[in-house]
């Protein structure tokens, strides 16, 4: 407690003290719970003084008046002593709203217990489903923390809630209880790009099913929203439209229970009409090989239907983003009437673990909604891996080339060797459609070379091998 003057202290100045709970004809009842001296002294040139007030421990709450006085001016002050939290008291528990926790589907929140009284000398723990929170003396809110995987789909969390005295651990409070959670946003999924005049679809996930409807509020950078969209009681998810406001970046944040997500958006100028895409050109047949870390490029291009007035921004999709990927968008410069891309061929898309598929017929669409043109194009399986074993019956070295898949019509395998006058196959040689591997047998060979070390290189299309072996007998 401050004791304070006016202004400093010319000389010593002593300031009497009365803390009491009432006044019974002028005289005051001292207080139980609050001990103040009677006087304290405030030194020459200080304008204050810290007085410290001794507490004793309450089987109530007690209103306790203060008197300061000091040459015949007195200034007074209320406040209320409070007992501490004991056994059969009340408290509340706010619903906690449960946010994502790592990657593996677990939540997490935070359960907030407000006691109605202070927690003792000794302070409190309050625990709930092995979560615990100590609250030193005189607090009153703890904050525990809740965990759930997967996100409770009746949108409740059960435990026991635990409160106990500091010191003594004696059990203040023991409840088996189950309380309401709310789920927080997870997700806000935009188009790339937004283009100006073209309405697109957005989304805004929650992590979780909510008993009730849930108002999610929206504000946009550069792009056009509406202020709330509304995910439906029992529903994870809610779509809204969203449309550009000239060209460059903008943004869209989502707010709901005070906490926000935001994510960028890429704006585009808007298209004319008459600039709509009108046709999609591939350079080479699509094959996929089993390297899915590197996979093939294709340079794509798409041609718009005028001289493009800016920059345009024209957004890609591909109908099996497994086996064929685009970009999100190509850029058609001021000026020009193409954009050019790279399709890129998935490696291992056609086959996984031995399952393996046909050629893939894969629609690449190129413009917004309602201005857009397509193309069907053809991924075929391509050169998985090839083997050099031994013929059992010729006893001489065959060549075992594997596919990715099943092999469309038409599909050539090119075979070359960096020593020809050793070992040497056809230059090429046709895969029979639906096949999976085939075997080419060597046009000719050097027995004497055994020991030598042969580079063979195999490919189809622009997908290769290269594998050195050592030639025997």
């Amino acid at each position: 407690m401050t004791v304070g003057l006016s202004g400093p202290a010319t000389t010593e100045t002593v300031v009497s003290l009365i803390a009491a709970t009432d006044y019974i004809d002028g005289a005051p009842v001292q207080s139980n719970s609050l001990s103040l001296p009677s006087k304290v002294t405030i030194p020459a040139g200080r304008s204050s003084l810290v007085v410290a007030a001794q507490a004793s421990v309450l089987s109530y709450d007690e209103q306790v008046s203060v008197k300061a006085s000091f040459a015949g001016r007195t200034v007074s002050t209320q406040l209320t002593t409070a007992r501490a939290f004991r056994a059969g008291d009340s408290y509340t528990v706010h619903e906690p709203t449960l946010a994502p926790s790592g990657t593996d589907g677990e939540v997490r929140g935070e359960l907030r217990v407000t006691l109605d009284h202070p927690a003792g000398p000794d302070g409190a723990t309050v625990e709930f489903r092995g979560q615990r929170s100590y609250l030193s003396a005189g607090s009153m809110t703890a904050r525990v923390a809740v965990y759930a995987n997967p996100y409770p789909a009746d949108s409740l969390i059960s435990g026991t809630l635990v409160i106990e005295n500091g010191s003594s651990s004696g059990i203040l409070i023991r409840q088996d209880a189950s309380y309401a959670v709310h789920p927080a946003l997870s997700e806000l999924r935009v188009p790339i790009p937004v283009i100006t005049g073209r309405p697109a679809t957005a989304t805004v996930k929650l992590v979780g099913p909510s008993a009730q409807s849930e108002t999610i509020h929206l504000t946009g950078a550069g792009v056009a929203v509406p202020a709330t969209v509304t995910v439906p009681a029992g529903a994870t998810s809610a779509a809204f439209q969203i449309d550009g406001i000239g060209a460059g970046t903008g943004s869209v944040r989502a707010e709901l229970r005070g906490a926000t997500t935001s994510t960028s958006v890429t704006v585009g100028a808007a298209i004319p009409d008459e600039c709509r895409p009108q046709a999609i050109d591939v350079s080479e047949d699509a094959y996929v090989t089993n390297d899915f870390y590197d996979p093939l490029a294709y340079q794509t291009k798409v041609t718009l239907g005028c001289v493009a007035p800016t920059n345009l921004l024209i957004p890609l999709h591909s109908s099996n983003s497994y086996a064929l990927t685009t970009p999100r968008f190509v850029e058609v410069t001021k000026g020009s009437t193409t954009g050019t891309f790279a399709l890129e061929a998935i490696g291992g898309g056609a086959c996984y673990y031995f399952r393996c598929i046909d050629e893939l017929a894969v629609e690449i669409q190129a413009g917004p909604i309602g201005l857009s043109t397509s193309r069907t194009i053809a991924v075929k399986p391509g050169l998985w891996s090839f083997f050099y074993p031994r013929n059992a019956t010729t006893g001489q070295h065959d060549l075992e080339v594997w596919m990715t898949g099943r092999a469309s019509a038409g599909t050539i395998v090119n075979i070359a060797t960096d020593r020809p006058d050793v070992l040497a196959f056809p230059a090429s040689v046709e895969v029979p459609a639906g096949s999976r591997f085939i075997t080419v047998p060597a046009v000719s060979g050097d027995p004497s070379a055994a020991g030598t070390t042969v580079r063979i290189t195999v490919s189809i299309g622009r997908g290769s091998q290269t594998h050195e072996v050592v030639l025997s007998n």
